[in-house]
């Protein structure tokens, strides 16, 4: 959407004072339904402060308002606090804002474009795992908090240390209550991220693990699993649309394919985010975040481990077709075995072996219940 005609749409400038409390010092950036300005707190020092501009109704500027109000309950470390919403009115226009806190590290786009071949296998785990972990503790809350846009510049990196990344999860604004009937809500975010059922304005907190995966995907290989032609082909919202739609249907590439020393177990948890089945992928992003957490484990563990190369043939298998509605079953069965026989093995991979018959199970109870078939 381009910007609308009014001034700068929000029309404020560096110096200006606001409601007797907030002093402008610049413009950060510009979004589809809001500007951003770094501002200093008269008493609390610097915050963001995004303003929603023209386009929306008085209808959509009130539940923005009142999603704040949720949002400032959430006090998880990777969650960007929301500190106030209220609407200024002045010479420039009438507009709603909200006031958040300040991350000075950047984003996790800016991080990707300086490392176009994706970051270090354990800096992309920490980060996803991180992210999956603070979408979880929304989507826990009563009632679920889904975030509708994960998306690189939507993570803001606090530090970045000796490739200890520590990062914040921003703008939630575009966020929803999940109603736990229907399940329906508006579509919104970024096209490129969003999931199957996302595209047709039906999401879960499993959308937001879609996202989740995707942005994974980059950490590890710095691309997407879509054809570039294909998606520079489409021309107009419409035509990307459908090309996502059936870019979803078919099968993704895991990210071995563009980063060899990917494992196949982290191939498998990233595809597992990706399915085109939202049944089949984790549920809640502290689904996710467990698995990821066990991939870590297993990366630690082999790296004080000698595994048979018959044994790494096998695991490659296994986790191959754990993504394979038809198969599962069967692979989880074949890992059960596989860790029970070596101990080295079962060090590294019982934790993937308990996440992944939690997930076939619930799998089971949710086909059985909206009656999908199973395996």
């Amino acid at each position: 959407m381009e910007p609308s005609p009014l001034a700068q749409r929000t029309g404020l400038e560096p110096g200006t004072v606001l409601r007797n409390t907030y002093t402008v010092v610049k413009m950060l950036g510009r979004g589809r339904f809001a500007d951003a300005y770094l501002v200093r707190h008269r008493y609390m020092g610097m915050q963001v402060m995004k303003l929603l501009v023209d386009g929306e109704s008085d209808a959509d500027r009130a539940e923005g308002l009142g999603e704040a109000f949720l949002l400032s309950k959430i006090t998880h470390p990777g969650i960007v606090r929301v500190y106030d919403a209220n609407r200024l009115d002045s010479t420039f226009g009438h507009h709603p804002y909200i006031t958040m806190e300040h991350v000075s590290g950047g984003t996790i786009a800016e991080l990707l474009a300086s490392a176009p071949g994706g970051l270090s296998l354990s800096a992309g785990l920490e980060i996803a795992r991180q992210v999956a972990a603070a979408l979880g503790h929304a989507h826990d809350l009563p009632g679920g908090l889904i975030h509708r846009d994960v998306k690189p510049s939507n993570i803001l990196v606090e530090s970045f240390e000796a490739n200890a990344p520590v990062i914040r999860v921003a703008d939630f604004g575009l966020a929803t209550r999940i109603n736990r009937f229907t399940k329906v809500a508006s579509s919104g975010g970024t096209l490129l991220y969003m999931s199957p059922e996302s595209i047709h304005g039906y999401e879960t907190a499993a959308s937001d693990v879609f996202s989740a995966g995707l942005l994974l995907y980059e950490l590890l290989t710095g691309t997407l699993p879509y054809p570039k032609r294909a998606l520079a082909d489409a021309t107009g919202v419409a035509e990307l649309k459908k090309t996502l739609q059936v870019l979803h249907a078919g099968d993704l590439a895991p990210p071995s394919a563009f980063n060899p020393v990917v494992p196949p177990d982290v191939d498998a948890m990233t595809l597992r985010a990706l399915h085109h089945d939202e049944h089949f992928r984790f549920p809640t992003g502290t689904a996710f975040a467990r698995a990821l957490a066990a991939c870590q484990h297993a990366l630690l563990a082999r790296e004080s481990l000698k595994i048979p190369t018959t044994s790494e043939a096998a695991l490659r298998e296994i986790f191959r077709r754990v993504n394979f509605v038809d198969g599962a079953q069967a692979a989880i069965r074949d890992l059960d075995v596989l860790t029970a026989s070596d101990q080295s093995i079962g060090r590294a991979y019982t934790p993937h072996l308990h996440q992944l018959q939690i997930q076939w199970n619930r799998f089971k109870r949710e086909s059985a219940d909206d009656n999908l078939p199973s395996s």
